[in-house]
């Protein structure tokens, strides 16, 4: 992957980089309680969201670690290029993993909680809207910055 789309994932993440440890953390605590709902469990490979509480502990675990790590490279004032640049070849692609990873835990958790959606749970469905108004204010934002000349609201310049 390019180092400058790595750079634009991380400095993506400043808002949202805690925002799976705490769904993966919900859903662990409540796991007997929040089962999928059984309007998707017809679909293919629903079950992989359905884990047992030792691999949603596992989950909050490294996402909590991984976002750590991404919301600390997004808050220094130097850019993620240049942090990347002067680490070196084998610590720059473990930071670039880490990037990556913590985009995966983004997506993942989410998926998580939809899929028990159906209960009328008012954290799960409090936690899917702040993650949806996040996700949609990003690509809005990446829009503005892509195909205008206005900054956007996370701050993007040319």
């Amino acid at each position: 992957m390019s180092t400058g789309t790595l750079s634009l994932l991380d400095s993506l993440r400043e808002e949202s980089s805690f925002l799976p440890p705490i769904m993966f953390g919900y859903l662990y605590t409540k796991h007997s309680s929040l089962p999928i709902c059984g309007a998707v469990t017809g679909v293919p490979f629903v079950e992989k969201l359905a884990p047992g509480s030792g691999w949603l502990l596992g989950l909050t675990v490294a996402s909590l670690l991984t976002g750590a790590s991404v919301y600390t490279i997004a808050m220094t004032e130097i850019s993620a290029s240049s942090i990347r640049g002067s680490s070196g070849q084998i610590f720059g692609r473990f930071l670039d993993i880490i990037v990556i990873s913590d985009w995966v835990f983004t997506f993942l958790a989410p998926l998580f909680l939809a899929a028990r959606v159906c209960h009328g749970n008012l954290v799960v469905n409090s936690l899917l809207f702040i993650w949806m108004a996040i996700f949609l204010t990003t690509v809005w934002s990446y829009l503005l910055y892509v195909f205008t000349d206005v900054e956007g609201f996370k701050g993007f310049s040319r």
